[in-house]
């Protein structure tokens, strides 16, 4: 009985199909942190504008603690977007989109 993985071939090198998922799953869970920070940034952005307590919502002036973690939210967002289209590509540049393109 052989107790090694089955292993591929994978980018010229050896890795069995466990370590595939493993960086499979390590990636998902990546994803979901990443999503579940910018819902956590907005979240608690939307709520310092919403205690009454706070000088900026008694002055009815912007909170600039609210107003970066926004921004950080927003730009883990762009990130996200450009590691996807770094790795996947342009979702334009499928093959029936570049039958109607006059390149």
């Amino acid at each position: 009985m052989n107790d090694k993985p089955e292993s591929v071939y994978d980018n010229e090198r050896l890795v069995s199909n466990y370590d595939k998922k493993q960086l499979a799953d390590g990636h998902v869970k990546l994803m979901e942190q990443n999503q579940d920070l910018v819902y956590r940034l907005r979240e608690r952005a939307r709520i310092r504008r919403q205690i009454p307590g706070r000088k900026s919502v008694q002055e009815n002036k912007p909170d600039r603690i609210a107003d970066l973690l926004e921004e950080a939210a927003i730009e883990i967002e762009q990130l996200q977007r450009r590691v996807q289209h770094l790795k996947y590509g342009d979702p334009l540049d499928g093959p029936m989109i570049k039958m109607f393109r006059e390149d």
